[in-house]
């Protein structure tokens, strides 16, 4: 449900630059018609009540603006209040996306793309970082989290900006670490292993001597690690769904503008 959203005052709302040189015309013609009548209250009494009526009028043009401003301030108030305590409620969903996004930083978990290709390596680094970037996240993202745990957001400016962050994150992750490796492994082409014939002990060129990065590896790794990296990206375009469907509801109840935006990695 879409939140109240503060009112903007407008060029002829009270209190206003406009309304405020109406508001000051009005008053000097009051008080000009005041004085004029003062003189005539002797001759004519019956001028009392008309003179009554013209200052409770100059009363109501006085205090009027006073008024509408401490009126609009308490509603604004209470639409800043309902806001910030909505923005307070989504704190434990923003932190279930940030819980759901810290293993596919964790270079040592399995369900890290990192892990899988190190593994399929025989865990030789050097090799790895030529399909995966540098793991810049394992550092970054836990302060990130750390600090969302023990500094929860306050109000909405506050819960915004944390979720923009995140939104930061997993934009840098999912372009610079997971869609530029996919792309890597399937459009550059690798070196393939000559292919060893065990029963005669010889060995020979592959033909095509080079091919995606899944051919390169030794024939019995091709099926599991394509399939563990296939399984990594179905669990990673899940999370992107999940969490543009949720920055969609953001953005239509807060009246936000937080990127929707997520590029999901090709298949192999």
């Amino acid at each position: 449900m879409r939140l109240p959203q503060p009112k903007q005052p407008s060029a002829n709302s009270p209190g206003s630059a406009h309304t405020v040189i109406q508001t000051s015309a009005a008053i000097v013609v009051a008080l000009a018609t005041v004085f004029g009548v003062i003189p005539q209250l002797k001759t004519n009494p019956g001028l009392v009540w008309p003179l009554i009526v013209v200052l409770g009028l100059l009363v109501l043009m006085i205090l009027g603006p006073f008024l509408w401003r401490m009126i609009a301030h308490l509603r604004e108030r209470r639409v800043r209040r309902a806001r910030d305590k909505a923005a307070r409620t989504e704190h434990a969903e923003l932190m279930a996306f940030v819980r759901r996004f810290a293993p596919f930083t964790n270079s040592d978990h399995p369900n890290n793309i990192w892990h899988i290709i190190y593994s399929s390596y025989y865990n030789d680094s050097e090799k790895a970082e030529r399909v995966c970037s540098t793991d810049y996240m394992k550092d970054l993202f836990p302060i990130f989290s750390r600090q969302l745990e023990t500094r929860p957001p306050e109000n909405e400016e506050q819960f915004l900006r944390a979720t923009e962050d995140l939104c930061l994150l997993i934009a840098s992750y999912n372009k610079n670490y997971v869609s530029e490796s996919f792309r890597r492994m399937r459009e550059k082409k690798w070196a393939i292993a000559p292919i060893v014939d065990s029963s005669l002990g010889i060995s020979r060129p592959a033909n095509p001597s080079h091919g995606p990065w899944l051919s390169s590896l030794p024939e019995h790794y091709q099926e599991p690690v394509g399939r563990q990296i296939e399984e990594f990206r179905e669990r990673w375009a899940a999370f992107l769904d999940d969490m543009t469907k949720w920055l969609e509801r953001v953005n239509d109840r807060f009246g936000a503008s937080l990127s929707t935006y997520f590029e999901r990695p090709q298949k192999l």
